[in-house]
């Protein structure tokens, strides 16, 4: 099953607008026999608050030795793919699993995909975040703010620029 390539899905809510942060990325890490893939370290002041990677069968089940069983939960869509070359048209179900871990301080999220692409062929990938849930709630707070202030000066920027060049006119 070929696994589908999340990194061109990356989107501008990645980035760390609120001071004191600072994000890490691996490409690879491996812990015991367990190779993990694609990883982001989100740090507050030099402490991991967040965790995000793709998620690997051994390390969903390294996840499961140490907090438990997953609560889960999976949703299903039907979809009618079209083939090019006849314009026959087939029924395919694509499958979205959620699974959470938590305990009194960390909770780990998994979402796994199963899905055909315009082609019709069916694609996977699975990613997983583990975080600190109060330091990262904090986070998202600040970052949300920062990020909102960010933009207010750059359009603020744009409409002098703006203004300048209408100026020179």
């Amino acid at each position: 099953l070929p696994i589908y390539d999340q990194k061109s899905y990356l989107s501008p809510s990645n980035v760390n607008y609120a001071p004191g942060h600072k994000s890490i990325v691996l490409s690879t890490y491996s812990v015991g026999d367990i190779m993990i893939n694609d990883i982001n370290l989100l740090f507050k002041d030099d402490i991991l608050i967040k965790i995000s990677a793709n998620l690997s069968d051994k390390l969903k089940e390294a996840l499961t030795a140490k907090y438990g069983e997953p609560i889960e939960e999976i949703e299903t869509t039907t979809i009618t793919c079209t083939f090019t070359y006849t314009g026959a048209t087939q029924e395919k179900k694509e499958y979205t699993t959620y699974s959470t871990w938590r305990d009194d301080t960390i909770k780990a999220y998994a979402t796994s995909l199963l899905f055909y692409n315009d082609k019709c062929e069916l694609l996977g990938g699975a990613s997983l975040e583990i975080y600190n849930k109060s330091k990262y709630a904090k986070y998202n707070e600040l970052n949300y703010k920062a990020e909102k202030e960010y933009k207010e000066r750059l359009k603020s920027k744009k409409k002098d620029e703006l203004k300048k060049t209408l100026d020179q006119l």
